[in-house]
C-alpha cells in the first residue's frame, strides 16, 4: 500500500517564447517571481511548485507541482505576460505524474 505521507506529484511539460532566452537560472528565479506575483506567496505554498529542467535553446521546461493543484498553475503560467523586463508567452503542453510519461507523450505523433 502506497504510503499517504509521501507527495503525489505532478509534472507540467510547457514552453516559454522569448526573445532572446534566458539562461537558467535568470530563467528560474524570474519564473518564480512571476508566479508568485500572478497567485501569491500562498498559492507558491499550496502547489509547491518548483522548475526542474530548461532547455534554453527550445524554450521548453519541466515544473514540479502537488496533486490536484496543476490547473492552478498552468492557468497562471498562461497569464504570465513578462519575464523580468522581456514579453514572454508561457504555454503548458503537457501534465504527467512522471517526467518519464511527459517524454512518452511527447515522443508519440499525434493521430
Amino acid at each position: 500500500m502506497k504510503s499517504t505521507l509521501a507527495p503525489n506529484w505532478r509534472y507540467v511539460l510547457a514552453r516559454a517564447r522569448l526573445s532572446p532566452q534566458l539562461e537558467e537560472n535568470r530563467f528560474k528565479s524570474e519564473l518564480m517571481r512571476a508566479l508568485t506575483w500572478q497567485i501569491g506567496v500562498e498559492g507558491i505554498q499550496a502547489t509547491q511548485a518548483s522548475l526542474i529542467s530548461y532547455d534554453a535553446k527550445t524554450g521548453a521546461f519541466v515544473l514540479r507541482c502537488l496533486r490536484g493543484s496543476e490547473r492552478r498553475l498552468t492557468a497562471s503560467l498562461a497569464l504570465i505576460a513578462r519575464l523580468g523586463d522581456l514579453p514572454a508567452h508561457l504555454e503548458s503542453e503537457r501534465i504527467s505524474g512522471t517526467v518519464a510519461g511527459l517524454k512518452r507523450k511527447t515522443s508519440k505523433s499525434p493521430a
